[in-house]
């Protein structure tokens, strides 16, 4: 909750203000303050820190300031932190060469590919001709001015005379340094900077100063000659910043294998979702920063995406939604919210794991010198309440008014939002399998099924249309008998007479783009929690009946082994531990199954109401 102090009004709008804490306040500010910390510094006396952090929300609407106060409460916290790590922990004051190499090399590419990057936008530049200047003091008319013309991109005339001019002015100079073995001062200058970003201090006549100037005033030269080349109208194609093991992706080709894999037998994919979850986050990062290499995405990079994708409203119109996330911002049209900062986190994640997996596949070193730190890593946003208060289960008096609802007794209309009888169904079943909803939305009839004497689901992964989580949720549940007297297999049968093979056990169901059938009728089923009174501030949910069951299934003393067979757990065992299974892989009999989940009880919750007359 955003307390008051952090919210205040001034001609009816408001502001955020947070108050630096004491230690921080009026400190003397390091003389290599990192850049990434610049928002602390004091404007009025800037080698001291700021005694607050203060800031326009840009609205008059009570609700709405206090959201993106909470946003700014949790940047203003990360900013402090990083603060007083760095005052308790100093600048670094020593660099490997590995070091100096990796600055050098990611230097000198950022020269090469800012250069291609302006001959493909151009200048626009258009300087009038001798003749337009002569013709003017002729007729003593003031000279014509330069003007910009950017009615397509690429280089004017003028644009390329300008670039030509300038790399032929600076390359004597550097050739001479080169020679002479003497930076220049805009080199020196260059690596002031890149110290300062890092927050290094070097220095001046130190030997890894030095060293570090002449790998800078190389990568100069070589950039002067991709300059004079690209000039002359070759083709010159970006250099990647030379790694161990290879050269590196951009964060687009590091999306493109972490979704498709290396190809390796047995590999592991991400699920659709998440693909598409990543998709998303890299296409915002890309319209944000561009598409950089990956060892170039800075920790500033990251928490600029992160800041950015705060402010923008979970649920847009299509027109909004096609614009690229810096005219997005800029919009007078975004509708009021902000995503949850669960969506936030992600995110985030996902794009942690997409530079991970990219940067132990080309070598990129997480240790020792010219060490690479994943930008992503560290930025979640903290959520409220915790991991813990995220889904809980449900208790009797939970269940006792959920079971006694119209839905539960008689089944909602086929077309609102319970979509029939899997408004019934869907919530018993939950109660005595604790499959997930996902599971059992896409139950087609002859996944009900008999053998060995025992009615069971059978939850699978057998078509496009059907998935699990992981491998261990594939798995077989025995019908619970409690089940059984409310009528599920008369329900059932009665499906088999009026459907065929292939089709859904709940038809009304519709899925989504992503392949989830259960997802609009869980946020239907989520509503009505929520106007019973029972969802605990959105703590409880759909998923809360997995919960239940599993504490249901330990209070019944189930052995640990058999809590996993009837909820799709992985057992993180050994190898041995999967051996003795039957055919299909399965170490359990159905038999056994039956004994045991038929132990399974609700001691107090009286379900008569809901059996057949």
């Amino acid at each position: 909750m955003v307390r008051m102090t952090h919210l205040i009004w001034r001609n009816g709008r408001a502001y955020f203000r947070y108050r630096l804490p004491l230690e921080l306040r009026a400190i003397p500010r390091p003389a290599h303050w990192p850049n990434e910390l610049q928002e602390l510094v004091s404007e009025v006396k800037p080698e001291q820190l700021k005694n607050e952090l203060s800031k326009a929300l840009d609205t008059r609407d009570e609700r709405l300031a206090k959201r993106r106060a909470a946003v700014e409460v949790v940047k203003a916290e990360d900013l402090i932190r990083r603060a007083t790590e760095f005052l308790q922990k100093g600048p670094r004051a020593s660099i490997s060469s590995a070091d100096i190499t990796l600055m050098a090399a990611q230097y000198g590419s950022r020269m090469v590919r800012h250069d291609l990057d302006l001959r493909k936008k151009g200048m626009g530049l258009r300087l009038p001709t001798v003749g337009q200047e002569l013709s003017a003091k002729l007729l003593d008319k003031p000279l014509p001015k330069a003007t910009i013309d950017n009615s397509e991109p690429g280089l004017t005339d003028d644009d390329l005379d300008l670039l030509t001019f300038a790399a032929e002015q600076m390359a004597p100079e550097i050739k001479q340094a080169l020679a002479r073995q003497r930076p220049t001062q805009a080199v020196k200058d260059a690596v002031v900077k890149v110290l300062n970003e890092a927050g290094i201090i070097l220095d001046a006549r130190s030997p890894e100063r030095r060293e570090m100037e002449l790998a800078f005033l190389e990568q100069y030269a070589k950039a002067l000659d991709v300059y004079a080349a690209r000039n002359a109208g070759m083709i010159v194609p970006n250099p990647v910043a030379p790694q161990p093991g290879g050269q590196v992706p951009t964060i687009q080709k590091a999306f493109d294998v972490w979704k498709t894999g290396s190809g390796t037998r047995g590999e592991k994919l991400p699920a659709a979702s998440s693909v598409e979850e990543a998709s998303y986050a890299v296409r915002r990062f890309k319209e944000l920063h561009g598409d950089h290499f990956i060892i170039d995405i800075t920790s500033a990079h990251a928490r600029a995406f992160r800041d950015a994708m705060a402010k923008v409203p979970p649920r847009l119109p299509l027109e909004l939604q096609k614009l690229p996330l810096p005219k997005l911002l800029q919009s007078r049209d975004l509708p009021p919210g902000q995503p949850a900062a669960a969506t936030i986190n992600k995110r985030l994640t996902l794009l942690s794991a997409i530079l991970h997996k990219a940067a132990l596949h080309h070598g990129v070193k997480h240790s020792g010198a010219g060490k690479w730190n994943n930008p992503f890593e560290g930025l979640k946003i903290a959520e409220k309440g915790g991991a813990k208060s995220k889904r809980s289960k449900f208790n009797m008096e939970d269940l006792k008014i959920i079971i006694s609802q119209p839905f539960i007794i008689m089944g909602d209309d086929d077309k609102k939002g319970g979509k029939g009888m899997a408004a019934r169904w869907l919530p018993l079943l939950g109660m005595f399998t604790g499959a997930r909803r996902g599971e059992l939305a896409q139950l087609k009839i002859e996944d009900v099924m008999t053998e060995e004497g025992v009615v069971f689901l059978r939850i699978m992964d057998l078509g496009e249309d059907q998935s699990v989580k992981g491998s261990g949720s594939v798995r077989r549940v025995p019908i619970h008998p409690e089940l059984v007297k409310c009528g599920f297999l008369e329900f059932v049968q009665n499906r088999r007479a009026k459907g065929k093979t292939g089709d859904w056990l709940f038809p009304n169901l519709k899925t989504n783009r992503k392949g989830d059938r259960g997802d609009a009728w869980g946020r239907w089923f989520g509503n009505q929690l929520e106007s019973l009174g029972v969802d605990a501030g959105g703590r409880k949910v759909y998923h809360s009946f997995r919960h239940t069951f599993i504490a249901r299934c330990r209070e019944a003393e189930l052995e640990l082994e058999i809590r996993f067979a009837l909820t799709g757990h992985s057992d993180g065992g050994s190898v041995g531990q999967s051996y003795g299974g039957d055919e299909g892989g399965f170490k359990h009999s159905l038999q056994r199954l039956h004994r045991e989940i038929s132990k399974v009880s609700y001691p107090g919750l009286d379900l008569t109401p809901l059996y057949p007359a």
